[in-house]
Parts: structure tokens; sequence; C-alpha cells
């Protein structure tokens, strides 16, 4: 794994400190050095996610279950990535180097795809068979509402995802690539949570608002508002 591996796309050196030996890592193992650092990028965003959406992190043994499939999802799609980048460049025959053309035949190949297959390793790695797992996902692809659904997180990468590629294919050389599209995850899934953590709020207010002026009758939103206090102690 450790062994110097050919990189047809190596950087320039560097004299700048930190970065400089950084390059120097990523042009003599670049599938070893890209795949760590988006390790711990995934790990990093993980512990972000768990407060915002807990208020702390690290709190019980899901936490750290969440923590361990996310440091190896993070290794899967660098490495994944990788390659991937290195094959896209060379489609010319279809992009034409022009971002225009680029971004939906990324989104088409790689976004829509790697999306739909993180669903189905979450739900693998909590226990479900990894067929299950992959109906389910197909199945959740109609539950355009629901929060966390592919649906909903395909339209949240769809409005997002694009803005952030243009940047990628016109100013990000090919050897960068994993590096920033490590850093965009982080900030993706940080905005996932945030989100997903408003959609909850609003949906709590509402149902005390419904509840409130009607005395918390059960005609009236009464039987909302005590099912969410049995939910929420």
């Amino acid at each position: 794994m450790w062994h110097h591996q050919t990189n047809a796309y190596a950087l320039p050196e560097s004299d700048v400190p930190v970065w400089g030996l950084y390059v120097a890592a990523l042009n003599a193992f670049p599938v070893s050095v890209k795949t760590l650092t988006n390790c711990s990028v995934m790990i990093l965003a993980q512990l972000v996610c768990q407060r915002i959406q807990d208020g702390r992190f690290l709190r019980d043994a899901y936490h750290y279950q969440e923590l361990g499939m996310t440091a190896t999802w993070g290794w899967i799609s660098a490495f994944l990535f990788h390659f991937y980048s290195l094959w896209f460049s060379k489609l010319d025959w279809m992009h034409h180097g022009n971002v225009i053309f680029e971004i939906p035949l990324d989104h088409l190949i790689w976004r829509v795809p790697i999306v739909f297959a993180f669903v189905i390793w979450t739900r693998w790695h909590h226990g479900l068979l990894l067929r299950t797992s992959a109906q389910e996902a197909w199945r959740d692809c109609g539950h355009r509402l629901a929060m966390r659904s592919i649906a909903s997180i395909q339209i949240k990468s769809l409005k997002t995802w694009p803005a952030i590629q243009v940047v990628m294919y016109m100013f990000v050389p090919v050897a960068l690539r994993a590096l920033y599209h490590s850093i965009a995850v982080f900030w993706w899934s940080v905005f996932l949570a945030m989100a997903t953590r408003v959609r909850s709020e609003d949906w709590r207010l509402s149902a005390h608002t419904m509840a409130e002026p009607c005395g918390r009758s059960e005609s009236r939103g009464g039987g909302q508002m005590k099912w969410w206090q049995s939910q929420h102690g």
C-alpha cells in the first residue's frame, strides 16, 4: 500500500511549510495520501455533525459506531474518487474539456450513484443484508419529503454540487481534486446536519402550535403533542 506509486499528474514541488510536505507525499503516494486525508476529514465531519444534531459527540456506543462507519466510508470513497477523477479527465471525447458538459456528466456518473451507494452502505453497516439495504434504498427514492430520504438528499445535491464542481473543474488541478472534494464533502455534511436539525425543530414547533390553542385536545393536535412528548421525554 505504501510503495511508491506512478503519478502522471504530479504537482510541482513547494517550499511552503507543511504544504510542501503534503505535496511531496501526494506525489509519491497519491492513493494512500488521498484516502488518509479523506478518512481524517470524514471523521472530523462526523464529530461536528454529532455536535450539531445531538449537542455533543461520542455520547454513546452508537456514536462510536457511526464514527467507524464514516471513517471506513471515507477510505472507500476516496479510493474510488482517485481513480474516477483520473478516468474522467480522459473523457475528452464526451465533455471536450468544457465545464458546461463536465458538470452534468460528472453529476450523473459520480454524484447520483455515490449518494445511493452511501445510503446502502449505512443501512448494511447497521445490520441489514446488502440486498435488503439496496431494496429499501430503491424504495426510499420516492419519499421526496422525508428529511433523510435518498430523494431529498439527491435534490439538495442537485442544488448544491454543480456550483462546487464548476470551481473544481475550472481551477483545481487533477492531483488536488480529491483534497478539494474532501473539503467540500465536509461542508456538505455539515449543511445536511444543520438542515435536518432545522426541519426537526420546525416540526416540533408546528406540533406545539397545533396543540396549544386547543388545550391539547385529542381532536385538534393534542394526540400528536402527547406522542411527541412520549418520544422526547
